[in-house]
């Protein structure tokens, strides 16, 4: 089996190809390969744009596919700076910098907000001087102070309760999987063999029903933890369930876990290969499968709320609230992966 790793030179981003896993398909009749989502090119590190697509006139978001591609944006614009602030890299960073598509954001005030960011950035490399640290300051400084009013702006603009009215308790009632997470401890105990798990992935991907296939993957990973949700037959039932092309209140969180377990492959460190392109390409893949879903059922609220937070969820960085390597870390421990 094949795999692609996807490598950082210091500086200069570039693909150089080893031997790694890649998932099997075993759903029939997908339109996403693990080709397609394995073999994207570094250089489309981030971005991953939207297409127009056809929603009913009365779709409770309106402005979604904007939504989504404004998000992309906002998101890239971070990475850079993150990208910057690891490797200090010129070339490299503008480079990342020079294929973020300010022409997909439909707003037009946010879009002059993030042209202003974009300027400003740009400003900063040309004049910047290693030598002089309180000039360099300065210049960053502005340059993130125009980022955060640009998050902010769009976030306060569309943010959830726009278009959804949620209760907390409603919520997680809509996601509650407390019963499958009975049955799955019921059935595998404390010490279970790698042929009883791997038993019970075969019969949950058997399931016919979406919602309760989703929701025992989900028991079966927040029963055995982080390290058992890296194992590769769980790998590939969780790429099938993203590719599958229906919907779930639990898809959000599973591409989480997804994302989490393939950035444990790549590494957990403020250095290692962090594969947002890959990770944007399978979110795509969940944000269309939301509105496709939403197009039929309107009124669905969990629903108009995972897809507005698909698309706000912040690429994986390498700089953030955990001090000892990147942050795919803190999804782990938010999803309950490793305990107290």
């Amino acid at each position: 089996m094949k795999k692609t790793i996807i490598c950082f030179v210091m500086g200069a981003m570039m693909s150089c190809n080893e031997s790694a896993t890649k998932a099997e398909a075993v759903v029939a009749d997908k339109q996403t390969t693990i080709e397609d989502i394995m073999a994207v090119n570094v250089e489309d590190y981030f971005c991953h744009y939207m297409d127009d697509v056809e929603l009913p006139k009365d779709f409770p978001i309106p402005e979604a596919v904007d939504i989504y591609n404004t998000a992309t944006v906002v998101n890239s614009l971070y990475s850079v700076d993150d990208f910057w602030r690891v490797f200090e890299n010129n070339k490299g960073t503008i480079d990342i910098l020079d294929k973020v598509d300010l022409s997909v954001i439909k707003d037009e005030y946010i879009r002059r907000l993030a042209q202003n960011t974009m300027d400003k950035y740009k400003y900063f490399f040309k004049y910047f001087d290693a030598t002089n640290d309180d000039t360099n300051q300065v210049l960053w400084q502005e340059f993130r102070r125009c980022l955060w009013v640009l998050d902010s702006t769009f976030l306060s603009t569309h943010h959830v309760s726009t278009y959804v009215n949620l209760g907390e308790d409603e919520y997680w009632q809509a996601l509650d999987f407390s019963e499958q997470q009975k049955e799955v401890a019921e059935r595998l105990g404390n010490n279970p063999t790698e042929d009883m798990k791997h038993e019970m992935l075969d019969d949950i991907l058997l399931m016919e029903n979406f919602e309760e296939k989703c929701a025992y993957t989900y028991a079966y990973i927040a029963y055995l933890g982080f390290y058992d949700a890296s194992d590769e037959k769980l790998k590939d039932v969780l790429y099938n369930l993203l590719t599958d092309g229906r919907y779930s209140h639990h898809l959000f969180f599973l591409w989480r876990v997804w994302r989490a377990t393939v950035q444990h492959y790549y590494g957990a460190s403020k250095m290692s290969d962090i594969a947002n392109g890959i990770y944007n390409r399978m979110r795509l893949e969940v944000a269309k499968n939301t509105l496709n879903y939403l197009a039929k059922n309107p009124t669905d609220k969990v629903a108009i709320n995972q897809y507005l937070m698909t698309a706000y969820h912040k690429n994986v960085a390498r700089i953030g609230d955990y001090p000892y390597g990147n942050q795919s870390v803190i999804d782990v421990y938010i999803l309950g992966l490793i305990g107290e």
